[in-house]
């Protein structure tokens, strides 16, 4: 009869082969004694010797069994732990989970075993089996195996997503800072050298001719130009630190528009703006500071990319709003670009020398600070609709 074997070690494993081997030897003994006497006997004693030998067997695979399954949970959890404590220290994800793969396979005896990161970051795992089944218990411990790494890998993507998030907050702020405190400093001497220029052209003297003369507009021409790009410079900078704030009050059209074909006569020398804002055309609400910003930006857009034609800018009553469209009939928008439009220093020509392409851009964002929309169209014949819907101001129809 071939040994018992009792894996392990320790006091159970010692007790339970000292009862093994007293059993045999104490039957032995009955059976040498009784054979001869009582063959009855004899046949009683074997058959309880069959069955202490069955209860015993038992006893001692499922000792073994818990054994494995001890072993192999302590294994498991080391593992488990080494492999979090290597994504815990930078080791390259797609390593650990390579190196995860060969574990489970020496762990449970798989045959093979793969794991694939889901695109919603879940991680899932296939496997063939050894030569021995898989129990249950076993299946449960693998599944635990994979939901405790895909927890950890989880885990490292949420932090690394809010670290970068904490840096490009920190870089955001920091350009902001930057434009606002260059804005700044820059507005100063420019009025001074407008103010100046300004001076000089309404002296009513030309003492150097007609070339002076001609200098002094160009340069104050630029240096205006210059000025209304340290304003939407420092109105980009309001816009990236969240600083836009409307105050809304009852505002008329009309006036609206002027002002803002007044701010861009150098510009617009020369160009046919034509204003169509009928009669009984009620007040918008609207920040009198945002709007005139909004227009000469939607106005300018236009002056510059429709050189060649004139513009229109109409109000029209829409329901509970009113739309400001500023038409021109130059070479319009695409389609697929009529939001990209919008997008900050985005030129739809890529051989364009003038524009910064931040107009559009503070343009969206200070029409939805008062409550509106800012979209493009087409203009029928050709051409680009650029169109500013805004809140009527409650009892002001005229």
């Amino acid at each position: 009869m071939s040994p018992v074997r009792v894996l392990g070690s320790g006091p159970l494993r010692r007790i339970l082969e000292a009862l093994i081997a007293l059993t045999a030897i104490g039957v032995a003994t009955v059976l040498l004694d009784t054979f001869d006497a009582d063959q009855t006997a004899a046949a009683l004693m074997l058959v309880v010797l069959g069955v202490t030998t069955g209860v015993l067997g038992a006893t001692i695979a499922r000792v073994n069994r818990l054994r494995r399954h001890s072993d192999r949970r302590e294994q498991e959890i080391r593992v488990r732990l080494e492999l979090s404590n290597r994504l815990a220290d930078g080791d390259d994800p797609e390593q650990v989970i390579r190196d995860a793969e060969g574990a489970l396979r020496t762990i449970f005896e798989l045959d093979e075993s793969t794991l694939r990161r889901e695109p919603d970051g879940t991680l899932n795992v296939h496997i063939v089996e050894g030569g021995t089944p898989i129990a249950a218990e076993d299946r449960s411990e693998i599944a635990a195996f994979v939901m405790g790494l895909g927890t950890s890998l989880e885990r490292l993507r949420l932090t690394q997503e809010v670290r970068d998030i904490r840096i490009e907050s920190a870089i955001e702020q920091s350009r902001a800072s930057f434009l606002s405190a260059m804005t700044h400093n820059l507005r100063t001497p420019l009025a001074t050298i407008k103010t100046a220029l300004s001076t000089l052209r309404s002296a009513g003297t030309d003492p150097a001719g007609d070339s002076a003369r001609e200098l002094l507009d160009t340069a104050y021409g630029e240096s205006d130009r210059l000025e209304q790009l340290v304003s939407k410079v420092l109105a980009l900078s309001r816009i990236r630190a969240g600083a836009v704030a409307a105050r809304p009050e009852p505002v008329d059209l009309a006036e609206a528009t002027q002002g803002a074909v007044q701010r861009l006569r150098l510009l617009a020398a020369g160009r046919e703006i034509r204003l169509d804002s009928p009669a009984g055309l009620p007040l918008v609400s609207a920040d009198p500071a945002l709007l005139n910003v909004t227009l000469v930006n939607v106005l300018e857009n236009a002056l510059r990319y429709a050189p060649d034609s004139s513009i229109d800018v109409r109000g029209r009553r829409a329901g509970s709003r009113v739309r400001i469209e500023v038409v021109d009939h130059g070479p319009g928008v695409a389609i697929p670009d009529r939001e990209r439009v919008f997008d900050e220093f985005v030129r739809i020509d890529p051989q364009a020398t003038s524009g910064t392409g931040i107009g559009l851009s503070i343009a969206r964002a200070f029409v939805e600070a008062q409550r509106g929309e800012i979209t493009i169209e087409e203009t029928a014949g050709g051409g680009t609709t650029v169109v500013i819907a805004l809140p009527v101001e409650e009892g002001t129809v005229r």
